[in-house]
Formats: structure tokens, sequence, C-alpha cells
């Protein structure tokens, strides 16, 4: 997807859309578009196995806007990562 002007948005809920793993690499290739500005992004109940972290992890290294991400982790691996990906940086 191109986009073709800037956008920028607050907060994006997704929360219970269904979106999965698919629907999650689409969302994230949207979000590394240097036009793309979201601040918080909520993809709670959205069948999102923790595999699929690796796709939200590597946006976020292309996305200075987001500050904030609601999202379910089930393993405790995956948590540590999560909240420890700034820090790589």
């Amino acid at each position: 997807m191109v986009i073709k002007e800037s956008v920028s948005i607050v907060h994006l809920n997704l929360q219970g859309n269904n979106i999965g793993p698919i629907g999650l690499q689409q969302l994230c290739s949207v979000l590394t578009d240097p036009k793309a500005s979201v601040n918080h992004l909520d993809i709670r109940n959205n069948h999102i196995p923790d595999y699929a972290l690796k796709i939200l992890l590597a946006m976020l290294y292309q996305n200075n806007s987001l500050v904030r991400i609601d999202y379910d982790v089930t393993d405790a691996e995956n948590v540590a990562k999560f909240q420890d990906y700034k820090k790589v940086e």
C-alpha cells in the first residue's frame, strides 16, 4: 500500500478485529511508511500468535511515532523481548 499524503493518527484502536498475523503484517507495512504517524496502537484480542511478534518488532525499529502498543502476549520470553526493544536502539 502506498500512502499519497501524510496521515497522523493519535490512537488507532483495532482491538477485537480478528486481524491475525496476515493483517498484522499488512498493518505493519503501512506503519513503516514515513508518511504514516500513529502514537498509540491497540491490537489486543486479534488472535495474533506470539511468533508474529517478530513482525511487530521489525516495524517498531522503523517507526519513530509509535509510543504505545497494547498487545496480548502470552509467552514470558516474548514479553521481555517486547519490553526491551527500545534498549537495543
